[in-house]
């Protein structure tokens, strides 16, 4: 081989190295753009279930306090209930009486 065969061979290494690490280049840009929209999506995504967990937690809050509000109006008819009755067995106690 002479020197103008190993420049050659020389520049065409060189060429080819440049090309891999063009390409190696590009390959880790598009991988750190599809990183960082991966990053976006995952702090979006977060974001969403937070704003589900304080609504969740708003709905349970609110469920919560009508059920207290129901056990409340069935304590007091149960109540009522139990004077009805006793006043109904007072009365007939009464009647049978007379």
């Amino acid at each position: 081989m002479n020197d103008i065969d190993l420049k050659t061979e020389f520049r065409n290494k060189v060429s080819k190295a440049e090309n891999i690490a063009t390409d190696a280049k590009q390959q880790l840009s598009r991988c750190e753009t599809k990183l960082e929209t991966s990053k976006k999506e995952a702090n979006n995504l977060k974001d969403k279930i937070k704003m589900m967990e304080i609504k969740n937690k708003e709905e349970l809050q609110k469920v919560t306090g009508e059920r207290d509000e129901l056990i409340k109006s069935l304590t007091k008819i149960e109540h009522k209930e139990a004077q009805y009755r006793h006043e109904i067995r007072s009365k007939e106690l009464i009647i049978g009486k007379l």
